[in-house]
């Protein structure tokens, strides 16, 4: 269930058992999207904090990067507020923690404005790929996206991989 959204502090309150499919579905009639986008969206978002999940943001790789606050409920039934000024310590243990710390409830999540991208995929020598990433992240200030695949093909298996980037478009396409 989503809570809240939050348009100023481009904050959304949902919770735990929320999946990423039902957020992304309400904040796109909004024109908002998650900051971490997941790759897979069945996951739930209690789930996700727990395993500490990546996106595909260059800027914003795990999902701790996102959280402004949980709600827990800790073994003995209490439920408190967590984030990384107010019971610091035991957010980062429940922030990939697999569920041992405490049961996630609630959390607030950031969000940005809907942006357009161009998609971009190309072939590269996985030796070529710590270079390319270093100059995407140095040079490309628009490439906001990226995800990597190395090939299975029996001919080129893991010397090769796949890139795609995701390049930030300031105006909508005529």
């Amino acid at each position: 269930k989503i809570l809240r959204t939050n348009n100023r502090k481009n904050t959304i309150k949902v919770h735990w058992g929320a999946t990423w499919d039902q957020i992304q579905r309400h904040l796109n009639n909004i024109g908002f999207s998650l900051v971490t986008m997941q790759s897979s969206n069945d996951f739930t978002v209690g789930g996700s904090i727990s395993s500490n999940i990546h996106g595909r943001d260059i800027r914003h790789s795990s999902m701790v990067a996102s959280i402004r606050e949980l709600t827990i409920m800790l073994a003995d039934g209490e439920i408190v507020v967590a984030n990384r000024r107010k019971n610091r310590e035991l957010f980062g243990f429940v922030v990939g923690g697999q569920g041992l710390f405490g049961v996630i409830l609630e959390a607030e999540l950031d969000i940005i404005e809907d942006r357009l991208y161009i998609e971009e995929t190309r072939r590269i020598s996985t030796r070529e790929i710590p270079d390319f990433l270093q100059t995407i992240k140095k040079r490309e200030p628009r490439v906001e996206l990226i995800m990597s695949r190395p090939s299975i093909a029996p001919r080129s298996f893991l010397r090769e991989g796949l890139i795609t980037t995701w390049r930030r478009v300031d105006e909508a396409p005529k």
